[in-house]
């Protein structure tokens, strides 16, 4: 027996009514009981909680809504945590190229807006690409990640620093910022297919349009194989002309003490160093009381070194002492350093390298 009736007018795509009108069919018996499994309605389910604006207005959510802006939340604090670490050193996702973290970061605010105005159309697509570029990210730098490993075997095959570079490799690992980004996105779109499970056509069409922005994105970003596998492979190299160059000058500083002078000849130095290798050319040469080793780039994107060591009389003493100092050069060339200066018998750089230990 129906004793009331109650109509609701609520706008496409709003979660709330926005009026309603009860009407009264006959009047209920005395002893009648309300069935309330059956009088819940649909907005009840949701459990609607209220939030008081500044400006006097109440904003209406339900835990469906919470959950999906606790995704929200989720995504924020994972752009701004690291995700891969290489050494002492991490990335965010917000610094890795820019071009994902400014996207992700565009997609996690809209989908903030469009759930607060119910505007699911729009949510669809923003959530549903924000999800796909943290998936897609995530995948890109395990794959990255491998695609250097293997890159590392065939650049360093040969090369005497291959270990530092096995070293360096083994020090990039993924970080905990993954959880909150693969986490918020899951929250999100669970949220979204608990209120819309049927997307309408306009959010396809939206979808798309977004998903070329997300793909534009990860192709414009640096993969995580150039990054990691350039970097260290780069660092191993210019170990070589590191080590080599530290060991010439300490070599010149022990023939000194022994013949009172220094050599011209490498040969003479009994290090067994050849004067080119792949990636590095290394020269001595001797101006009176200063002697000069020399590391000079063969390929590009290397830096090149130059060692110097000086002879010095301290005052009051009849007795010789020597000072040595590697230098690095600034930029990444083919050119070594000028030998550094003596400056108030302190060793000091030439211009456009610094020291290094």
């Amino acid at each position: 027996m129906i004793y009331e009736a109650v109509v609701y007018g609520r706008q496409q795509g709003n979660l709330f009514a926005s009026w309603s009108q009860r009407y009264i069919l006959q009047e209920r018996p005395s002893d009648w009981v309300p069935d309330v499994s059956e009088s819940v309605s649909e907005t009840q389910k949701f459990y609607p909680v209220a939030v008081q604006l500044e400006n006097g207005k109440t904003l209406k959510l339900d835990l469906i809504q919470l959950m999906g802006f606790g995704g929200i939340i989720c995504l924020v604090i994972g752009l701004f945590s690291p995700i891969v670490s290489i050494g002492v050193f991490s990335v965010t996702f917000f610094q890795q190229g820019s071009y994902e973290g400014i996207l992700l970061l565009i997609l996690a605010v809209a989908s903030a807006i469009f759930l607060a105005k119910q505007n699911f159309i729009w949510l669809w697509a923003t959530a549903t690409n924000a999800g796909l570029l943290v998936v897609l990210s995530f995948l890109g730098r395990l794959y990255g990640i491998q695609e250097a490993k293997s890159k590392l075997e065939t650049e360093m095959a040969g090369n005497p620093f291959r270990g530092l570079a096995d070293l360096a490799m083994q020090s990039v690992q993924l970080q905990w910022g993954w959880v909150f980004l693969i986490g918020g996105a899951v929250l999100l779109q669970a949220a979204l297919l608990m209120r819309s499970k049927r997307p309408p056509r306009e959010a396809y069409i939206a979808t798309l349009v977004i998903l070329g922005l997300v793909i534009a994105s990860v192709l414009a970003t640096p993969t995580m194989q150039s990054v990691v596998s350039g970097d260290t492979a780069t660092r191993a190299k210019q170990s070589e002309a590191k080590t080599y160059v530290g060991s010439l000058i300490r070599a010149q500083q022990a023939y000194f003490m022994e013949h009172i002078k220094f050599s011209d000849s490498m040969t003479d130095l009994g290090l067994g160093i050849t004067p080119e290798t792949g990636n590095y050319s290394y020269s001595i040469e001797t101006q009176g009381s200063v002697a000069v080793a020399k590391g000079s780039a063969r390929r590009d994107g290397l830096k090149s070194y130059t060692g110097t060591v000086f002879v010095l009389k301290p005052e009051g003493s009849n007795e010789f002492t020597t000072q040595a100092i590697r230098c690095e050069s600034n930029d990444k060339t083919k050119t070594a350093p000028d030998a550094a200066e003596l400056i108030d018998n302190k060793p000091k750089c030439a211009k456009n390298s610094e020291a290094i230990k």
